[in-house]
């Protein structure tokens, strides 16, 4: 799945940019994040959820903000002159994402929070125009489009707005109602809860047959969720071809995990290498593991070199 991750481009901009707000003051987060959804193409590949309202609390995501800091700094400019302040207005941010169309990489983000500052959207500098559909302002910028819709902020790939709007509307198929999107709608079922980062892909070929390498078996989808407090829990789950696929990820992952166990330890992680689990339920498979907060900020070090 990580090769989907980078393929996010401009989707891992605007989660960047809205992650910068947790090192700030956020507000409330909304209900009904699957409600995104809706706004999706019928064939989404990979989908992402940041609730930066709880998050800024844990300092693990606190990291990954300066980090993120200013790959993202052009994005935030762009929404701040569009009257939203990422720090104060945004809560919640959701993106989702097709495979590539013609080599570029499609995406719609729906962003929840308090908006009132950019009532109806208006061009700003750095913008390259507006358009109306459905009685919505469309500002359009270089590299993504822009829109208030209700009480939610969209942020499209160049040309992909009008088709979010009316997804949106109920006038256009959407990943909610999709076939194709079913392993969506499974993934979030069992993963989103009570979590305040939250991502899934479809692997492709290559990282499949990486995954049938490591972990015994391959994956129809793969999510991975991080729930702040004390201590930060981690979760990841692969959807195997069926039952026995997915007892065979289940004792070789496990397998692993023992095998990693002493030299977590020795690198000052016991706390990570102690709780480390693998199980299944049917055919979807959990490696679960937790951190007490005195192991972070050497996982965050530790990420800084692997870089």
């Amino acid at each position: 799945m990580t090769a989907r991750l980078t393929q996010f481009g401009q989707v891992g901009l605007v989660l960047a940019a809205c992650t910068v707000a947790l090192t700030a003051t956020a507000t409330s987060a909304h209900a009904g994040t699957k409600d995104f959804l809706k706004y999706l193409p019928t064939n989404p590949t990979m989908a992402g959820v940041v609730n930066l309202a709880q998050g800024k609390k844990n300092p693990l995501f606190v990291k990954a903000a300066e980090a993120l800091r200013s790959q993202a700094s052009g994005a935030a400019e762009t929404m701040g002159k569009l009257g939203v302040d990422v720090a104060s207005d945004v809560s919640t941010v959701s993106c989702g994402a097709p495979a590539e169309k013609d080599g570029v990489q499609v995406f719609v983000c729906v962003l929840e929070g308090n908006f009132s500052k950019a009532a109806g959207l208006s061009p700003a500098a750095g913008t390259t125009g507006v358009t109306v559909h459905e009685g919505i302002n469309i500002i359009k910028a270089e590299k993504a489009e822009y829109a208030l819709v209700g009480k939610r902020l969209l942020i499209t790939s160049v040309g992909e707005m009008t088709g979010a709007i009316d997804r949106g509307l109920g006038k256009a198929p959407s990943a909610a109602n999709s076939k194709k999107a079913g392993w969506l709608s499974s993934a979030l079922g069992v993963a989103m809860s009570g979590r305040q980062l939250w991502v899934a892909g479809i692997p492709d070929a290559d990282q499949n047959a990486k995954i049938l390498d490591k972990a015994g078996a391959k994956a129809s989808w793969m999510s991975m969720s991080l729930k702040a407090g004390e201590p930060v829990m981690v979760e990841m789950r692969a959807k195997a071809a069926d039952a026995t696929a997915a007892e065979t990820m289940v004792t070789t992952l496990t397998a692993l995990a023992t095998d990693k166990k002493s030299m977590l330890s020795s690198m000052g992680l016991k706390g990570l290498a102690d709780s480390m689990v693998v199980d299944r339920k049917d055919a979807v498979v959990r490696f679960a593991a937790s951190a007490p907060a005195k192991e972070i900020e050497t996982i965050v070090n530790l990420a800084k070199m692997l870089r």
